[in-house]
């Protein structure tokens, strides 16, 4: 693995923190276990991150964050949080063994333009996977939340703010899918 993804949290940076089942396989089975991840994950990290976005897809998850002050602690809740889904998943579906590559993956969001192209890459995950046609039909990101009114562990307004509201955010979106489905040939015009 490059060491560019081991590279120690740094307080009060933005990061892509990412992961994905040992030799691809899946680390969510059922509705039940995305739910609980995103549950667990309120709760276990909620009071040592801000979370912007997030996308789970069977076999990976990413994470747009952004870290507090101590960095350590950061480093330690993710480890615990990954282990506590690691066995409940292999409890659920009577396995053993590391579910999850290690140690998890983060790369720092380094400038405000590539912080709005990670949400697009992050929201963008289950249409390159061909698992939906539209963010919004996507149950396990938060694209659809971030443009709801819903009750949210995620930094709404921050996020939103980054692209000057909602409309905007949505309009970036649509116009950056619409461009790499004209580079990969996909849409005629």
């Amino acid at each position: 693995m490059p060491s560019k993804y081991r590279q120690p949290l740094c307080p009060l940076t933005f990061y892509h923190i990412f992961n994905r089942g040992i030799n691809g396989e899946k680390i969510f089975y059922s509705s039940e276990d995305y739910t609980r991840f995103l549950s667990d994950y309120e709760t276990k990290l909620s009071d040592y991150v801000d979370t912007f976005s997030y996308c789970l897809i069977p076999n990976h998850f990413h994470l747009l964050i952004r870290t507090g002050e101590d960095c350590k602690t950061i480093s330690n809740q993710f480890k615990l949080f990954f282990s506590n889904h690691s066995m409940k998943i292999n409890d659920s579906q009577n396995r053993y063994g590391s579910l999850l590559t290690k140690p998890f993956k983060r790369s720092p969001v380094t400038n405000e333009g590539y912080l709005q192209r990670m949400f697009f890459y992050i929201h963008n995950n289950p249409m390159h996977h061909c698992i939906c046609d539209d963010p919004l039909s996507y149950e396990w990101s938060s694209y659809e939340t971030l443009m709801s009114n819903k009750d949210t562990f995620l930094n709404r307004d921050e996020a939103l703010s980054y692209f000057g509201g909602k409309s905007a955010f949505k309009n970036f979106h649509n116009e950056l899918s619409t461009l790499t489905l004209r580079e990969k040939g996909i849409m005629e015009f």
